[in-house]
């Protein structure tokens, strides 16, 4: 009976985005009798193995927020025979990426001071568990908070941002929306 042990290979240090597939590759993972191997991984080191035992030695996991922490992987031969190895990933933060969508006027021909107009902007973000926050910079010296209506489904993270204005005095205004994230990425 062969009394060799396997050996597991996590590689790593992993390290990508939130949102985008991370590859994780255990093929530096050998077993002295040459048997063939299973392998199976706990992404998130809670002790709890997030995939099934599978033949192929890569795996796939995406992260819906920035995260850092310890990636573990077992091995096993077609006997019975296992052993661990862990290593560690860094799930890097993305910013949001925000559009200006449309003016809501209350005459299509024309602008006057004092009437009332709605502004609606939209966001995505690969962090599908982050949330957002957004502030209308209506250019007159005015900036308010947006409300914000989000989803947070994965792939990512959309929502819409409204705000309501009117403008006291004749001009040409530049109106910035900026879209900031939990971690305080933003983008206008």
């Amino acid at each position: 009976t062969p009394n060799g042990f396997p050996t597991a290979d996590a590689n790593g240090p992993y390290t990508g985005d939130e949102g985008s597939p991370i590859t994780f590759d255990a093929s530096g993972s050998v077993d002295p009798e040459a048997m063939p191997m299973e392998y199976r991984w706990d992404f998130d080191g809670d002790d709890t193995w997030d995939t099934d035992w599978s033949t192929s030695p890569t795996s796939e996991y995406t992260w819906g927020d920035d995260y850092s922490g310890t990636v573990k992987l077992e091995v096993r031969d077609e006997i019975g025979k296992t052993d661990i190895a862990a290593t560690t990933v860094t799930i890097y933060n993305v910013a949001p990426t925000t559009t200006f969508d449309t003016l809501g006027q209350p005459n299509p021909q024309f602008i006057l001071p004092y009437q009332e107009l709605t502004f609606t902007g939209n966001f995505t973000d690969p962090g599908w568990e982050d949330t957002h926050t957004a502030t209308w910079d209506f250019g007159d010296t005015t900036i308010v908070a947006g409300n914000v209506t989000e989803e947070n489904d994965e792939p990512d993270s959309t929502g819409t941002i409204t705000g309501e204005h009117s403008y006291t005095e004749p001009g040409t205004y530049t109106v910035t929306l900026n879209v900031t994230d939990d971690e305080g990425a933003s983008d206008i």
